[in-house]
């Protein structure tokens, strides 16, 4: 298995990771003004060349892709189930609040209707 990492000035590779690697892990990352997404993926070498290849030549629509930076890397990978169970809790806990303030307002429509429906005698 071959492992690189890649350091990239853009703001999503979503529809990379699907591509059949058996590792994948990234990372939103700020380094001073720019937003960098660093991708370290483990696979067989085909795998890995596919990967760079699809990296290099197709970049997801409205992106601004600075730069890419492909290096070996020398670490632990998570496996491609297991990034996608913590990309899910991490969506899960953006949206909780989210779908917490949604319910409050509702409530709070619900409540005006009732009184008005009181008033108007429905």
């Amino acid at each position: 298995m071959r492992c690189m990492r890649w350091a990239t000035g853009i703001s999503c590779w979503a529809e990379l990771w699907i591509s059949g690697l058996p590792g994948f892990d990234a990372n939103n990352l700020t380094d001073g003004k720019n937003q960098v997404v660093d991708i370290v993926i483990d696979g067989k070498e085909s795998q890995v060349e596919a990967f760079k290849e699809y990296a290099e030549t197709k970049k997801p629509s409205g992106a601004e892709v600075s730069s890419i930076t492909i290096s070996d890397y020398d670490g632990d990978v998570m496996r491609m189930a297991e990034y996608s169970q913590v990309l899910t809790a991490m969506q899960m806990l953006k949206a909780i609040p989210t779908m917490l303030e949604i319910r409050d307002s509702t409530c709070e429509i619900d409540e005006t209707t009732r009184r008005t429906e009181e008033k108007i005698g429905i």
